[in-house]
């Protein structure tokens, strides 16, 4: 029971960040916790490579290798609530594997919509720290025969009855950002066709004065904390306590995937 948060880590092994920058793993458990969470997965990627190339052990060498550990643990968990999150690439990965575990939510903060250099070249999205990586993930799929995937297939290739939502967070200050929101955005209009039926739905929220890293100005504004308890808290729970602190689980479960657990 409860809600189950699984934070999918950037670049920079944080929550958050291109390259440098970020929320350690130890502080984001911290605002899990006050905000009522009981269980959380923290997933990082030691080859930085979009979750593509797996996690490695019993995480596999695929994306799908990924999520197959992923689903032992929301098996384990059962939680009644499952809420993915993540920044630039832990973004592309949060809502990649919402979309693909069924989770309730997927909090994706500045995210990779195309993860192909072409195609982020055909859109003519500016230059970005993480492009060199991009390029290696390239060349490293041409290598071991994976497909990168973007988020607009994710979209168009989501099985019926998928009830995710996307909420999307952007900052002004970084167009290329908006620009790909906007084409994932569109994507998910797409697949309703104007049908009316419940489906994936997309929420994107624009933040003035906010470059890539917003996360981190989240953070110390106190936006990301109250956030997460609109978020990761159980319903019952924001209704009745808000950001009271009371009525948090007195046990928290942490998962391998997280050193700082």
């Amino acid at each position: 029971g409860g809600t189950l948060v699984i934070a999918f880590a950037g670049a920079d092994a944080n929550l958050g960040g291109g390259i440098q920058g970020g929320v350690p793993s130890h502080e984001f458990v911290a605002s899990c916790r006050r905000a009522g969470v009981q269980h959380a997965i923290f997933v990082r990627d030691a080859m930085r490579a979009w979750y593509v190339r797996g996690l490695g052990g019993s995480g596999g060498s695929t994306f799908d290798g990924a999520l197959e550990l992923l689903r032992a643990e929301v098996a384990a968990v059962r939680p009644a609530r499952l809420v993915t999150m993540g920044s630039s690439m832990g973004g592309y990965a949060a809502a990649r594997a919402g979309i693909a575990l069924g989770a309730d939510a997927a909090v994706a903060f500045s995210p990779q919509v195309l993860v192909s250099p072409a195609a982020r070249r055909d859109m003519s999205l500016p230059a970005a720290p993480f492009d060199s990586l991009l390029e290696g993930l390239e060349l490293a799929c041409d290598a071991e025969g994976l497909h990168a995937a973007s988020l607009v297939e994710a979209v168009r290739e989501a099985p019926a009855g998928v009830r995710t939502l996307l909420e999307v967070h952007v900052g002004e200050d970084a167009p290329g950002d908006v620009a790909e929101a906007e084409l994932l955005l569109e994507a998910v209009r797409e697949r309703a066709g104007g049908s009316g039926e419940e489906d994936i739905r997309c929420e994107m929220t624009r933040h003035a004065g906010r470059d890539h890293n917003l996360v981190t100005d989240m953070r110390d504004t106190g936006e990301l904390h109250e956030l997460l308890c609109r978020v990761l808290a159980p319903p019952s729970t924001a209704a009745s306590e808000g950001d009271s602190g009371e009525g948090i689980p007195h046990e928290f479960v942490g998962f391998a995937e997280c050193s700082d657990f």
